[in-house]
């Protein structure tokens, strides 16, 4: 039963026929006496047969129109109420008293021509600039000896305004040491004396068991530890065997199944 169902799954899915689905067959036939029927506009399979218009976004509402049955009958509230009415009228411009938009006509006042000629004569001018006075300098005649005096002081080099520099005296070089020094010197120098677990021993022969051994009497936790671990179950017992390369009589009369011989195969790898 296993190996049907997974013959069964193993097999390819077929594809559907196109052509069947782009004629869109209809499962039961259609009679001629039905696509005859002609139905009056005011019947209500008219109504349905004819196709939703359907909102693509919701937000965006359409203006419905509402349509009424021959049977409708007026209800209080289809009526528009009081406020939107009220809402819907201008709004009233503000009034106010006609005292209130009196107003004094302002007194034009004209200044006399004379005075007025007067002050435009001395205002209208254009702004004079103010000019320093300019004022000659008396240069006074140097003698030689003032003007060489004066050409050594152009002429001579600054000093400098950096810091100086500190210049560090190379030590002494040391010829002799003294007594202390070289009493630490020459213990330092002497190698280090190794420890007996360090040193080779060339003279050491692993083969050669030594007589302190063979006389040597085990303990009985030692001799516990000694002796192999004895297993209860058959089945340990059979993975343990004397001699490992034997080759088992039950594994040369085996018969491989398809699917191991599957997995012994080799990979492909695609570069």
């Amino acid at each position: 039963m296993h190996k049907n169902r997974i013959e069964a799954l193993a097999k390819p899915k077929k594809w559907r026929d196109v052509v069947s689905i782009m004629e869109r067959t209809l499962p039961e036939p259609v009679s001629k006496a039905a696509i005859g029927c002609q139905l009056e506009k005011t019947s209500r399979i008219w109504n349905l047969s004819k196709p939703k218009l359907r909102q693509p976004n919701p937000l965006l509402h359409q203006n419905i129109k509402t349509t009424y049955s021959v049977n409708w009958t007026p209800n209080k509230y289809d009526h528009t109420s009081n406020r939107i009415i009220e809402l819907a009228q201008p709004k009233q411009q503000l009034k106010f008293h006609p005292q209130c938009n009196k107003v004094e006509p302002r007194k034009s006042y004209l200044r006399p021509y004379e005075k007025q000629t007067a002050w435009l004569k001395i205002n209208a001018v254009p702004k004079t600039i103010f000019k320093p006075p300019l004022v000659l300098k008396k240069y006074t005649k140097l003698t030689e000896a003032e003007i060489e005096e004066f050409i050594d002081r152009l002429s001579a080099i600054p000093k400098s305004r950096r810091y100086t520099i500190l210049k560090k005296e190379p030590k002494p070089k040391i010829k002799k040491l003294p007594d202390k020094m070289i009493e630490s010197i020459n213990r330092l120098s002497e190698p280090r004396k190794l420890a007996s677990e360090m040193r080779l021993n060339i003279e050491y022969n692993p083969f050669e068991i030594p007589l302190r051994v063979l006389r040597h009497k085990p303990s009985k936790r030692i001799g516990e530890l000694a002796e192999p671990k004895v297993y209860e179950t058959s089945a340990i017992k059979d993975a343990i065997r004397e001699n490992p390369f034997e080759v088992s009589k039950s594994s040369l009369k085996y018969k491989a199944t398809k699917l191991i011989k599957k997995l012994a195969q080799p990979r492909r790898y695609d570069n």
